[in-house]
């Protein structure tokens, strides 16, 4: 039989070993991503745009009419100020909002569509590790510190996912991408909060949208400690994004719903 004492006694180092293991299972496990992530450095290859690509096509839900990125270059090739202020709306004959462009870091106007590569640094089964990865490896850099003091530069996927830092669209490309590679409904999310313009990502996981904040730095290892999109206020969106698609919020701002009629599909973007 323990005496008394004995059992007192375990029963107060009992929490000092719970910390203890979970702190070496932590530390395992980063170092089994570390290892996931170096091979996924060694595979990279090229992250430069293409300079012979032609920027691919946007064509239109509703008319069949089209945008290819020289047309729309060429309506933008004026503006080399060095001054963007963001995301610019493109109008295709008469569909208003039909899609948009961001400058990239060669300093051209690309279709937002084509900032997501089909880039996905490795495989996993487990929904949540892409999220715990890029809160791990990207810190948050504001682009007027990171680009010579310009307002808003997107990376593509594998440009942020190799640089490791960037601003809130780098985050929510490097997330969207890679689990849109693993087989999931993912999209990125561009409007503001309550301190200004943002992006996100909202993901459907077994017939359930969840809000990613890709730019927190809480490392959770279970999906369930993710919020359901219904469920998150302050956060007013107004345009999202896939590889593919272009959709416009036509309700309200304050939506917290990322289906529906309210979304509208303007656009389908075609490499």
């Amino acid at each position: 039989m323990f005496s008394r004492s004995f059992a007192k006694n375990v029963l107060i180092l009992l929490p000092v070993l719970m910390v203890v293991a979970a702190t070496v299972e932590k530390t395992y496990f980063e170092a089994t991503l570390g290892d996931e992530i170096s091979s996924a450095e060694n595979a990279m290859g090229t992250t430069a745009w293409d300079p012979d690509d032609d920027g691919g096509t946007v064509e239109t839900i509703a008319s069949g009419g089209t945008l290819t990125g020289k047309q729309m270059r060429s309506v933008l090739e004026d503006d080399r100020s060095g001054s963007w202020t963001g995301y610019r709306m493109f109008s295709i004959g008469s569909v208003e909002r039909a899609t948009a462009c961001a400058v990239g870091t060669d300093r051209e106007y690309h279709f937002v569509n084509a900032f997501l590569e089909g880039y996905s640094p490795f495989f996993t089964e487990e929904v949540w590790i892409p999220m715990y990865v890029v809160s791990m490896r990207l810190a948050y850099l504001a682009d007027t510190r990171q680009f010579g003091g310009l307002r808003d530069i997107w990376q593509t996927s594998r440009q942020a996912f190799m640089n490791t830092r960037g601003d809130c669209e780098d985050h929510a490309i490097v997330l969207a991408d890679w689990l849109e590679t693993l087989g999931y409904d993912a999209r990125v999310v561009v409007g503001r909060i309550d301190s200004g313009g943002h992006a996100w990502v909202v993901v459907d996981v077994d017939g359930k949208m969840f809000l990613l904040e890709a730019t927190s730095k809480k490392k959770r290892r279970n999906w369930s400690h993710y919020p359901l999109a219904s469920l998150v206020r302050g956060y007013f969106p107004l345009l999202m994004f896939d590889r593919e698609s272009f959709w416009l919020n036509t309700g309200s701002e304050s939506t917290n719903s990322y289906t529906g009629p309210h979304w509208d599909k303007r656009s389908r973007f075609i490499e």
